[in-house]
């Protein structure tokens, strides 16, 4: 299996505009003017703008599973998709929410990790050649190496290392075990 470093979705200009109202700072009180307006505007370009990627099938097959699948939803049976609808929110109301707003940034444009960390991630499965149990603990080095390295929060480090597992190729329980190595490390 040759590795691939994620890719953003390339927007159309319509949608980039769109992708340009959408806040995606939940509970930022920095807007001017009515915040209930500004979380409005935003949820409707946040609606359309996943309306287009859906017509268009731009979005990643692995990304919208992420979002659809109860078994990518770590501690929980239902899927994250679901958790909006067992709030009473269907359709494109799930897409007008604050909450979805991470989503939808997830969507476009892939695991929030700097473009190096994937690249290397990715040459250390493409070049290495190791048995598959010594990639492992390389690349679960990797992950922890980095989360030190760029200081970043354990917790999310996690989840964007299992997102980024997830959009190479592996398998689910391979993703989780680089989120639990990002997740060990000790702040």
């Amino acid at each position: 299996m040759e590795a691939i470093a994620p890719e953003p979705v390339a927007l159309t200009d319509g949608e980039a505009d769109l992708f340009s109202k959408v806040n995606f700072h939940v509970g930022d009180r920095r807007p001017v003017g009515d915040l209930r307006a500004a979380t409005i505007a935003s949820g409707e370009a946040a609606a359309r703008l996943m309306e287009s990627l859906l017509e268009r099938d731009a979005i990643p097959h692995v990304r919208l599973r992420f979002f659809t699948d109860p078994e990518f939803n770590i501690g929980t049976k239902r899927s994250r998709l679901e958790v909006f609808e067992n709030h009473g929110l269907h359709d494109s109301a799930v897409f007008e929410h604050p909450h979805f707003a991470a989503y939808l940034k997830y969507f476009v444009e892939g695991p929030d990790l700097s473009r190096a960390t994937m690249l290397e991630f990715c040459r250390i499965i493409n070049e290495e050649i190791l048995t598959s149990g010594m990639l492992f603990t390389r690349l679960q080095k990797f992950v922890r190496a980095e989360v030190r390295r760029l200081r970043l929060d354990p917790s999310e480090a996690g989840d964007e290392f299992y997102k980024l597992a997830l959009e190479i190729g592996y398998n689910e329980s391979y993703a989780r075990s680089m989120r639990s190595a990002a997740k060990s490390v000790r702040r």
